[in-house]
């Protein structure tokens, strides 16, 4: 019983001295990014780049006093722009046949990621007032919202003539011209 014990009080010390090494650090984070979508189709115009933000708790399980194992928690937003016309048919109230229109479609694309990632970082001891460190790993993410908006305008009528010059002249025997 005694044997017992010592040895629960000699593995108690142990592990006790060994969390006076192996700290562990947290912190909280705010990340800002830019973020924007580039089309591969050329009559898809690319809209402005977005400042967004994401955030999140880092953990880090320091294993010696240069290099730890960091994971956490992050959310991450990202999205875009993207602009292109179409040819749609519109039906007004005052008339009862459908008429050709050209429409521009702006949309922005809002998505939300959950990361989880895993690294190892690796610190130097202090060279000439500057510590060096690398971080190395992955993030395994998981989609957790994605929202598109939609903005139409009218730009042309057919058999109307509107003076636009920001109106593209658009071959009509194009396949852009259907619908998405």
């Amino acid at each position: 019983m005694k044997n017992r014990i010592l040895l629960l009080a000699a593995l108690c010390l142990s592990i006790s001295a060994m969390a006076q090494e192996q700290e562990w650090k947290i912190a909280l984070h705010v990340d800002p990014n830019f973020s924007w979508m580039k089309p591969n189709n050329k009559d898809i115009e690319q809209g402005s780049n977005k400042l967004r933000f994401g955030f999140g708790i880092m953990i880090d399980k320091m294993f010696t006093e240069n290099y730890a194992l960091g994971t956490g928690l992050n959310v991450i937003n990202t999205g875009g722009e993207l602009s292109y016309y179409y040819k749609s048919l519109y039906k007004t109230n005052t008339s009862s046949f459908n008429q050709e229109v050209i429409v521009e479609l702006n949309r922005t694309y809002n998505v939300k990621y959950l990361e989880i990632p895993l690294t190892l970082k690796l610190r130097t001891n202090e060279i000439g007032y500057i510590t060096y460190w690398a971080q190395f790993g992955l993030g395994l993410a998981m989609n957790i919202g994605a929202k598109a908006d939609d903005e139409l305008t009218y730009d042309q009528i057919r058999n109307t003539i509107i003076d636009d010059p920001n109106t593209p002249d658009i071959d009509e025997s194009s396949d852009t011209w259907d619908q998405l």
